[in-house]
């Protein structure tokens, strides 16, 4: 593989990585609407959780830009991230929303893979 270019795996990995990002940017924007609108009981915790989704999100992104440069730091985070996600998976497919529990172990499987087959070499170069 020449000097520079990243595995094909580090790729999907940083897409499906940055999906995942974009999701949760989908569910801070909801709970947005929903504290708008009147609809939580606890606004505190509302705004609590959209922070934390928000450290979610900034670390993700930053992931993903990691694995699309083939820097082998990225990797770690993004394997741990993505064994959190499998029983969070499993949980769904057992609690009957099978479509977004296949989804979300499609996704974590498929990363943890990308990751794993990505080349040994990386560009840690600054």
């Amino acid at each position: 593989m020449p000097r520079g270019s990243v595995p094909v795996g580090a790729k999907v990995a940083a897409v499906l990585i940055a999906l995942q990002a974009l999701v949760i940017v989908g569910a801070i924007v909801f709970y947005g609407y929903e504290i708008l609108q009147g609809a939580t009981d606890d606004v505190t915790r509302a705004v609590m959780s959209m922070v934390m989704m928000a450290l979610f999100v900034i670390g993700l992104a930053v992931c993903a830009r990691g694995l699309a440069a083939n820097r082998a730091w990225a990797r770690t985070p993004t394997v741990v991230w993505s064994v959190l996600l499998i029983p969070v998976g499993y949980g769904m497919v057992q609690g009957h929303v099978e479509w977004i529990g296949i989804a979300v172990l499609t996704a974590a499987i498929a990363t943890i893979a990308g990751v794993v087959t990505s080349a040994r070499r990386t560009t840690d170069e600054a």
